[in-house]
């Protein structure tokens, strides 16, 4: 799955897919189909606008978003363990001089207010170091780093330094579980995560309990018309989308999900 999901999926993603189809369309008017390299500009610049809109960012986001919607902490329910998954930092790199904290850091202040509402006694920070091997320190570890300034003590805090996606995530963290005698965990990502993350899991023996941490399923109620314009975020939104959808899809087709 690592080889699928870092190196293939980002050409299904709306700005992969347009690079590919342009190629496509300069492929065809290089050979004399104009009329064929005309119609697909059309239909790939017209997708690329409409994946660019809030309004299909936040549909396609609700797909994945509907089954597991967030909670206040006060009416999570307890377990063992928080498993905070990586994805919210990126590595203290030169001229950085700390981690740099991404749109979904939400991730890291979910589980540091669960702990601190005493919804379990450890959390387990799982997340190696890709894409940035050369930083030789994985992203666990700057996650506790993390969660220590959000008040959670260094002594409650177990490590997962070397999973590189959502299944080893899966695996390794279940091996975390078991050396430490924990049974149940409250599963931290974000929304569109949430369910091959859930699949991943369960598949790998773990009892959990899914604790949302951030969701873009959301549309402008003051100003309908800007769901229509084209947006930068949208078009990430979008692509995280499409990423996760198509890992779904992998996931069943392999029997995962």
């Amino acid at each position: 799955m690592f080889a699928v999901d870092k190196y293939l999926t980002p050409f299904l993603t709306p700005l992969g897919a347009a690079l590919v189809l342009l190629a496509l369309t300069l492929l065809l008017l290089a050979s004399g189909r104009r009329r064929t390299a005309f119609a697909l500009l059309l239909v790939s610049t017209l997708a690329l606008y409409l994946a660019s809109t809030p309004f299909v960012a936040a549909a396609l986001s609700g797909l994945l978003e509907r089954d597991f919607p967030p909670e206040a902490v006060a009416d999570s329910p307890s377990a063992d363990a928080i498993i905070l998954l990586g994805g919210a930092s990126e590595p203290a790199l030169p001229p950085r001089q700390a981690p740099h904290l991404n749109r979904h850091a939400d991730r890291i202040v979910h589980a540091a207010d669960l702990f601190k509402a005493g919804k379990a006694k450890w959390i387990i920070a799982s997340g190696g170091s890709w894409p940035f091997p050369s930083a030789n320190r994985p992203e666990a570890a700057d996650m506790r780093d993390l969660l220590q300034n959000l008040g959670v003590p260094a002594s409650a805090i177990l490590l997962e330094p070397d999973s590189r996606d959502t299944g080893a995530n899966a695996s390794l963290s279940a091996a975390v579980m078991t050396t430490n005698h924990l049974a149940t965990a409250l599963l931290v990502t974000s929304g569109i995560h949430m369910p091959r993350a859930m699949a991943s899991f369960r598949r790998a023996g773990v009892a959990v309990t899914a604790s949302t941490a951030d969701v873009y399923a959301i549309v402008s109620p003051d100003w309908p018309v800007t769901n229509w314009l084209p947006s930068p975020l949208a078009l990430v939104e979008t692509s995280e989308a499409v990423h996760e959808l198509a890992g779904m899809l992998y996931y069943r087709l392999r029997g995962w999900a």
